[in-house]
């Protein structure tokens, strides 16, 4: 089950942010920089599946720490990936 998620409203606002950080010259080493995460980490108001029909209508209230420090360094977030179902990935 795919569970790509795109994030173009979210996206296009960091953008908009990212972009007036950076004309006010108080832009981060960071600022601006797109990136996807993993769907194993909460993003507020994006569906959270971690690949899993089980929580396949997820949808998270709060970000994880991970999400919310990169969205406090001005990072442009473009979606979530793909994953094995909750990490799995294959056993030998």
């Amino acid at each position: 089950m795919p569970s790509s998620t795109v994030a173009a409203r979210i996206g296009a606002g960091s953008a908009r942010a990212a972009d007036a950080r950076l004309a006010a010259g108080s832009a981060g080493a960071l600022t601006g920089v797109p990136f996807a995460h993993k769907d194993i980490f909460c993003t507020a108001g994006l569906r959270t599946t971690c690949g899993s029909r089980m929580l396949d209508e997820f949808v998270s209230p709060y970000d994880a720490t991970v999400v919310a420090k990169l969205k406090d360094a001005g990072t442009v977030m473009l979606g979530k990936t793909n994953m094995d179902e909750v990490c799995h990935g294959l056993l030998e």
